[in-house]
């Protein structure tokens, strides 16, 4: 429909013949302004500002439409005139032709020129009506092609006339149409305006009590890291007084065990140095003679146990080289030369490495045994083996090597 209304407008100000500059001016500035509206955009129910854009397109449009027609209204005024004029021209042709006849009836009937006017300038005034009625005629003939192409292109707009007078009714239907729209719309987004406040005023309220229960959550579980905290350092501390007598006492067995090993170096040297003595004076005094059995099995004895006591001592150098700052490695060592199971291990406080001085103790909290608080009674004691204590035991192991040596 928009095509064929388009073609109607393209005809309606298409400028004609004989129309002046300043009337093809305003045609084609009409043009321009109509062509730039003949396709409405359509409504967008989101936005009030496109409606009503719209609805000022749509006024301008009608407005055009009219202003149009008006011209359009003038210019077949201006083809009746001429058409006037035309059927003027076809009277004035005839009558030329009607008084050339009459001239040539007259030259053939006398053969004289009336009026007293000499031949020749009667011929150059026939001559020249005769050139004025050929003009004429062609004028005429010019005339008559472009009047039935101008009945032809009349018919065509007053089709078209006919055409933008429908359209012209269904826009005003279209655009009240659009009114009525854009009315229920904004009636429309008021209610959904007061829908989404009312909307966010529930959220916001929920929002906030939301966070306030977020806040009081957490409060309480702070409250508890907290209780919890103050517990375990009060465990920290005793461990930590636990493990400190443990250490003294451990150290005082270590320091013995030192001093007795500095006494066993000694006496192994003395030995060796003995041994080394009795072999260069039996060689000095036996040069040449064969050795017995005798003196070989000797021999083989004392290197035998030369060989035991220097294994002795390089065990005793192991453990005498360990500083004070590797104590876990001495404990470890001491339960692997008492033959400890992993549970008297852990039931002493050497089943695991030793991390600083603190943080639960060497017998209890390495091995994540915690210490019985205050108001707690137990049976047993974790740190004891038999009702005996690590340094009991220490020591009674050392007694026992020592008696086998000897």
């Amino acid at each position: 429909m928009w095509n064929r209304f388009t073609e109607g407008l393209a005809d309606i100000v298409a400028p004609e013949e004989g129309i002046g500059q300043e009337e093809q001016d305003d045609t084609d500035q009409l043009w321009n302004r109509l062509a730039s509206v003949v396709t409405p955009l359509p409504v967008s129910p989101d936005s009030t500002e496109a409606a009503r854009n719209d609805k000022d397109e749509q006024d301008q449009y009608i407005c055009d439409l009219e202003r149009a027609l008006l011209q359009r209204k003038k210019q077949n005024e201006a083809l009746e005139t001429k058409e006037v004029e035309i059927a003027q021209q076809k009277a004035d042709i005839e009558r030329l032709q009607a008084a050339r006849h009459d001239i040539g009836t007259l030259q053939t009937e006398n053969g004289t020129i009336p009026l007293g006017l000499n031949q020749e300038q009667f011929v150059q005034e026939l001559h020249q009506s005769q050139a004025q009625v050929d003009a004429l005629l062609a004028r005429c003939q010019a005339h008559e092609k472009e009047l039935v192409s101008l009945r032809g292109r009349l018919k065509e707009l007053q089709t078209a006339n006919e055409t933008l007078q429908k359209e012209k009714r269904e826009i005003r239907v279209r655009l009240a149409e659009y009114e009525q729209g854009y009315v229920e719309m904004l009636a429309e987004m008021e209610q959904m305006k007061a829908v989404n406040e009312k909307e966010k005023a529930t959220l916001l309220v929920e929002s906030e009590e939301h966070a306030s229960s977020i806040d009081n959550q957490r409060l309480y579980d702070l409250e508890a890291q907290l209780k919890t905290s103050e517990a375990d350092k009060v465990v920290a501390q005793q461990d930590a007084e636990r493990l400190q007598r443990d250490l003294d006492a451990l150290e005082g067995v270590l320091h013995q065990f030192q001093v007795d090993n500095k006494a066993q170096k000694k006496h192994v040297a003395a030995v060796e140095a003995e041994l080394e003595r009795a072999t260069s004076e039996l060689q000095t005094r036996q040069p040449l003679s064969e050795p017995n059995e005798e003196a070989m099995d000797d021999l083989d004895r004392v290197m035998e146990k030369l060989a035991k006591k220097t294994h002795e001592c390089e065990k005793l150098r192991e453990v005498a080289y360990v500083d004070s700052n590797k104590k876990g490695e001495v404990l470890q060592l001491m339960a692997r030369i008492m033959g400890f199971t992993e549970d008297e291990k852990r039931r002493v406080g050497v089943g695991y490495p030793i991390q600083g001085n603190g943080g639960g103790g060497l017998f209890s909290s390495i091995i994540g045994l915690v210490a019985p608080g205050e108001g707690v009674t137990t049976s047993v004691d974790p740190s004891t083996i038999e009702g005996k204590n690590f340094a009991d035991i220490w020591s009674e192991f050392l007694l026992e090597e020592a008696s086998k040596g000897q």
